[in-house]
């Protein structure tokens, strides 16, 4: 089809137009591209979702290969505002690349262009992500390279749920969510991660959950509760080693209720029991960290007659917790009790006053396993479990703390 309007040609030669190829061709079968490193000419492809940097490409539905196994969808590289819009459909020469294992066409490079052939053309259908697609199920994949077969196509989620909130990164404070494209979250299942060892339970991975990044390509950003149901449309991207969806569409469905949610009063004849890892709380923890440890123990948790804690660096940073919330509540008291050593990341517990404390022992320290993988005597236990008898109420009860 004769060029309408060249919107952008980077300065010539070097590169050259390349071997013309339909994107499946270029996205091949595999994790990476088969024409990695080469140039190439691909033609009469619509610009399917646009952000900073580039842009995204896909096959016409009639044109596709109707291969489950190969995308139809494909980034280009184009600095700054990309000169193309949603609908136009384009020819682009570039240098295929595969970046940190994203595949793209550097149309960057001498020689690169990108050229407009029309404009306000039907978008390619989007693949549907629901309970099936991706397989929820390692051993039985929707395709044959997981995710990889549809990245750069465009995706749509009827029903989503956010499984995990927003991530945090120094560059980034408020980052990608993890999220199920289901109306259930996904959780965390006992067993090692497929494919596991012989003989020991297998968790599957949760291979159904990935993540959404919502101003991927210049929607707001928005930070979701765990829970939250959503339906969106966009692109599959890739990047720091993780499939993810760039939005172009977003909606809130039903938004779950605000976390954390504080639990019910403790009824008469109960003894309450929580678990609580403190995230490395050190002996000088600062008023800040140590005022939310309080207030999450007092106000969220309601002051439980037993805290089973993870991560705390020795007595003296649990003392100071037990300090702390006697100071910002007179009423609650508590005392610390260990196994044999408080060393690095140990557990512990947080008794309140009313319950006797009977014995507190640590167990498996000097328990031992031998590694399949190259049959080395192991330690099993690098945190031993510490257990504590007491009674309380007239009740006689045990807890055990684990920090795997």
């Amino acid at each position: 089809m004769a060029s309408l309007a060249v919107t952008s040609t980077f300065p010539a030669e070097v590169l050259g137009q390349g071997a013309v190829h339909e994107i499946h061709e270029i996205q091949g079968r595999g994790l990476s591209s088969p024409q990695a490193g080469t140039p190439v000419t691909t033609n009469d492809n619509v610009v399917t979702a646009v952000g900073a940097g580039g842009f995204f490409i896909q096959t016409p539905s009639a044109r596709s290969d109707d291969d489950a196994d190969t995308s139809d969808g494909v980034f280009v590289l184009h600095g700054g505002e990309p000169p193309v819009n949603v609908g136009d459909q384009v020819d682009v020469v570039g240098t295929v690349e595969e970046y940190f294992g994203f595949t793209r066409i550097n149309a960057m490079l001498a020689g690169g262009s990108v050229s407009v052939d029309a404009s306000n053309q039907p978008l390619p259908a989007a693949v549907e992500f629901h309970a099936s697609r991706p397989s929820p199920d390692p051993v039985s994949p929707s395709c044959r390279r997981e995710y990889e077969c549809y990245e750069g196509m465009r995706i749509r989620i009827a029903t989503g749920t956010v499984s995990s909130g927003s991530q945090h990164f120094s560059s980034d404070p408020v980052a990608e969510m993890y999220v199920a494209p289901t109306a259930s979250r996904g959780f965390r299942e006992p067993g090692i991660e497929y494919p596991g060892l012989p003989g020991l339970p297998v968790w599957d991975g949760n291979p159904e959950v990935f993540e959404l990044d919502p101003d991927k390509l210049g929607l707001s950003n928005v930070s979701w509760v765990p829970g939250t149901v959503f339906t969106a449309t966009g692109v599959l991207g890739y990047e720091f080693g993780g499939y993810e969806m760039w939005p172009t569409e977003l909606t809130v469905r039903s938004a779950a209720e605000a976390l954390p949610r504080a639990v019910r009063a403790k009824a008469p004849g109960e003894i309450t029991v929580a678990s609580q890892n403190l995230l490395n709380l050190r002996e000088n923890a600062g008023s800040t960290k140590l005022g939310k440890l309080s207030r999450l123990i007092r106000e969220v948790l309601g002051s439980p007659d037993i805290v089973a804690v993870q991560e705390t660096l020795g007595r003296t940073a649990l003392r100071n917790l037990a300090s702390r919330i006697r100071s910002d509540d007179p009423n609650v008291r508590y005392t610390v009790h260990f196994g044999a050593t408080g060393g690095f990341q140990s557990v512990g517990f947080l008794v309140r006053s009313g319950v006797t404390v009977g014995r507190v022992t640590e167990h498996g320290r000097s328990e031992t396993f031998v590694d399949p993988r190259d049959g080395t005597v192991d330690r099993l236990h690098d945190r031993p479990p510490v257990v504590l008898e007491a009674t309380a109420g007239g009740l006689a009860f045990t807890v055990v703390v684990v920090h795997n």
